[in-house]
């Protein structure tokens, strides 16, 4: 299926503008009023997988409520405050593309450039980017650095990238911090636990939102600019606005949601780690928990020392914690609703300790 005629019938704001023929391909700009980060990313699962780009490339503008986007191969736990997130009802999403953990909000713009893997030019992306700022606020000081992040004021991040590269088909896409919650960038990418694993850790950074520079910026006002210099890099141009969850006009993409936004993709994807606790015990000094988790699930419970009524409890606890899934909900249900025969007193100090991991 082409890129062109994916949308034609469908497009609720369709037209062609004048371009300077930089290219030979033409390109077509996709937004969307969509904030639903899981539907956003299938949309973008969905244009890698079945949209042919070796005559077009493909410029989607996009924005979520209140998430915590992960990079594919990287640990949940150690990235944000899960049980805090889902209680406070933040979306957490593991993204197909590697990279570290990045904070969405509608004040957060992000841009995904579609191409096939002989186009693919991440540089020349963020170019574009660039540019449209520095038309915008030509005393913005902003610039690309060797990660290819943009960075303001040579110090402070206002947009990361990532990217997916297949056999045909690529994606890069990129954040743009322009009036984002900044308290909340902080809090929702921090983790408490100890956690010992291979998973990608993301690079923490000084970040800036572009308002701060320069107030009279607006999200019209980039996205529009960056659409026009993006398009004068082609033959010709087309831009729609679509629904990222049409299953008419995108058939299938439900599931790519579905999937998105299961636990087995979320959590269980999570490469395995291990973590530990320690803690005083009046009676036994200290104590330390050590637990082993692969695909979600705890594989491995320990404690330390090995005493008698350790062994007690620990022999207690492996034959009903491994197999659990790690988490806050099915933790507290689990150990709440047991009634160990040994010191009661010793066994709830242990796993309240558990349950702290989590919290």
């Amino acid at each position: 299926m082409c890129a062109r005629g994916l949308l034609r019938n469908s497009a609720s704001n369709y037209f062609k503008s004048p371009a300077r023929r930089k290219s030979t391909k033409k390109c077509i700009v996709y937004t969307t009023k969509a904030t639903d980060p899981y539907q956003n990313l299938a949309f973008e699962d969905w244009m890698y997988e079945k949209v042919d780009f070796s005559s077009s490339n493909c410029l989607f503008i996009w924005r979520n409520e209140p998430s915590v986007i992960i990079g594919r191969h990287q640990n949940p736990w150690k990235e944000c405050p899960v049980t805090d997130l889902l209680r406070r009802e933040i979306h957490i999403c593991r993204r197909r593309s590697g990279g570290g953990a990045v904070y969405h909000d509608l004040g957060n713009i992000n841009f995904t450039f579609f191409s096939d893997r002989s186009s693919y030019d991440r540089c020349s992306n963020l170019r574009v980017i660039v540019a449209a700022l520095q038309q915008l606020s030509p005393n913005l000081d902003v610039a690309i650095n060797k990660r290819d992040d943009i960075i303001l004021n040579d110090r402070h991040k206002i947009s990361g990238s990532s990217s997916k590269l297949g056999r045909r088909s690529t994606y890069h896409h990129c954040t743009m911090l322009l009036d984002a919650n900044k308290t909340q960038v902080i809090k929702t990418l921090s983790a408490k636990i100890d956690i010992t694993c291979k998973a990608t850790s993301s690079v923490r950074s000084s970040v800036l939102n572009l308002v701060d520079a320069d107030n009279h910026l607006t999200f019209d006002l980039i996205c529009n600019k960056v659409v026009d210099i993006y398009q004068r890099k082609h033959a010709s141009s087309e831009v729609y606005e679509i629904s990222t969850n049409d299953e008419k006009l995108l058939p299938g993409v439900g599931k790519y949601r579905e999937e998105l936004s299961s636990w087995e993709w979320i959590f269980g994807k999570t490469p395995e780690f291990s973590l530990k606790r320690e803690f005083l015990n009046e009676a036994l000094g200290k104590i330390l928990i050590q637990l082993h988790v692969k695909k979600g699930f705890i594989e491995n419970v320990e404690i330390i020392p090995g005493l008698d009524e350790m062994v007690a409890i620990t022999t207690f606890l492996q034959t009903r914690m491994v197999g659990c899934r790690f988490s806050s909900q099915d933790l507290t249900h689990l150990l709440s609703s047991l009634v160990p025969p040994l010191d009661q007193k010793l066994y709830r100090s242990i796993s309240d300790n558990i349950l702290s991991f989590l919290q």
